[in-house]
């Protein structure tokens, strides 16, 4: 919408403002309870850290969709979402945004982009968790997307599958 109204270079700085928004809530929730005395306790539960940063998902898109600042009337979660993909997983990131700029260079619109690569990024989820393509030695070291990593895969259960469908449904049920 932004794109449309006031040019191109805001409506890029608009979505890159809106991934930065996800990416520094995601990422204080990760830092918060890795370097924190909260480690500590949290320590013996399996999954804990993953779970919390999924919900953490959740409520920056639905501070996004229903600002209490706007009267509740956001905007939709393509750029909230794709900033989750990016902190999760960096390449399903990559293969989204390739899907994306492909589909937009075919259809000349953003809507079909972003109704494929969204979809898309959800089903590129499973992949590390089906496969066990992990860096970690144990499934209760969640490290977060922001590590770098020889293969940038990480250990995803199915907490952060869920996540990402039930994102992509809202991203759909907001763009029709």
């Amino acid at each position: 919408n932004v794109g449309r109204t006031l040019g191109k270079f805001p409506g890029v700085l608009t979505i890159a403002l809106d991934m930065l928004k996800s990416i520094l809530a995601l990422s204080t929730v990760f830092l918060l309870l890795t370097y924190t005395p909260w480690r500590n306790v949290l320590s013996g539960y399996k999954y804990l850290k993953e779970i919390f940063i999924c919900i953490t998902a959740f409520g920056v898109a639905f501070g996004h969709i229903y600002p209490i600042f706007a009267h509740f009337k956001g905007g939709k979660i393509v750029s909230v979402f794709a900033g989750f993909i990016l902190f999760m997983c960096p390449i399903d990131f990559a293969l989204c945004v390739l899907v994306f700029v492909l589909m937009f260079l075919r259809f000349h619109r953003i809507s079909i982009g972003s109704l494929t690569a969204g979809p898309l990024a959800a089903l590129l989820l499973m992949v590390p968790m089906i496969l066990d393509l992990t860096v970690l030695p144990d499934i209760n070291s969640f490290d977060g997307g922001l590590y770098f990593t020889p293969s940038c895969f990480l250990h995803l259960s199915y907490y952060t599958f869920i996540t990402g469908l039930l994102l992509v449904l809202i991203l759909v049920i907001r763009r029709l």
